[in-house]
Parts: structure tokens; sequence; C-alpha cells
């Protein structure tokens, strides 16, 4: 899925104007796209309403944090959250954002900036354990975020390779260690 078809797909649903452009995809996942998504909405959407698009099957908020942040125009609420949008192609999407409201004039406007991740549909096996992934990275924060994740995640692979064939499991193995080997820190002696 290309950053416009996001945008596009976005834009149907709530009837504003997005942004999204391609970066960089997470290390531990490759093969699943990843965008930068930004919108200022002039009302606050839900995760159902992506179901008002044909091309989508199931949507829902997956989870969501509220936290307090600072402005130019002063105190709010910001909420980070969660959606999952089943498309029927079998693929799916992750839209994890900020959602910041802010008065501009008279105006409430939603200010939205996140990621959203692209699940194409030959790799949906590990979407439970990707999901995880986000829920984790949307909770929680700092290191003890970051070691709930790996945990969490680490017990979803487990799980998943004892339902795949035992003939495939060495691949999928391999292939999991190499992902985490390019994305945690080389371990190394301290020197005296």
């Amino acid at each position: 899925m290309k950053a416009a078809e996001i945008s596009a797909l976005f834009d149907s649903v709530t009837g504003q104007t997005s942004t999204a452009e391609d970066t960089k995809p997470f290390k531990a996942w490759p093969g699943f796209g990843v965008f930068w998504l930004k919108a200022d909405m002039t009302q606050q959407t839900q995760a159902e309403d992506f179901m008002t698009n044909q091309a989508v099957s199931v949507a829902s908020e997956v989870v969501a944090a509220g936290h307090g942040c600072m402005d130019g125009s002063g105190s709010a609420v910001a909420v980070q959250r969660l959606w999952k949008v089943s498309l029927k192609s079998g693929a799916l999407l992750y839209f994890m954002f900020h959602e910041t409201p802010a008065l501009v004039g008279k105006e409430t406007v939603y200010r939205i900036g996140g990621q959203v991740c692209f699940v194409p549909s030959t790799d949906v096996v590990f979407a439970k354990a990707f999901e995880t992934y986000l829920r984790n990275m949307v909770v929680h924060s700092g290191f003890e975020g970051c070691d709930t994740v790996l945990q969490a995640v680490s017990a979803q692979i487990k799980g998943l390779l004892e339902k795949i064939p035992a003939d495939q499991q060495a691949h999928f193995t391999a292939k999991f260690q190499k992902a985490f080997a390019e994305v945690l820190p080389v371990q190394t002696e301290p020197s005296l």
C-alpha cells in the first residue's frame, strides 16, 4: 500500500484532508509498511467510521491512553490511540497516533500525528504479535515499557511458532532472531 492510498482512505472516511508519507519500516518487522500521517480535524472521528469505506471489512479501537500536554494556547489532554482496520483484501492497517485538541479562533481542531502500519495479507499470521508490540508502545513508556514490550512479543512469537508446521519453524525462528539482533544493542563487557 502506498502513502497516497493511506491518505485517500483516511480522507474518504473523515471528510478531512491528511498528508501521509513513507518512513523507515520497523527493523523487527521487515515487510510491514510504515507511514507518517498528519491531519487537522474539525471533528473527532472513531475507528468504526472506517467501516463506511467499501475496502474495509472491520475496524475498531484497540487501546487509547490519555495524558496532559502543553501547546501555545495552554494545556490540553492528548490521547494516544491505536486503531485496527481490516481490509477486505486480507491486509491490516494499524493507526497509532496522538490526537490533541487545540483552539483555533473559535473552533476546536483535533491535531492528529502518528504512524500508520500496513501488514500485508501474506504476513497476517504475525499480526497478533505485532498488535501486542504496538499496544505496549501506546500504554507503556521508558525502560519498563521496553521490557514489557519485549516480554509480550517474545511470548506471542513462541506461541506463534508452536502453531507453524515443524518443517517451517527453523526458518521463522532464524528470521525473528535476526530481526531482534538488528534492533537490540550489542552487549559488551565493561572496560576497567
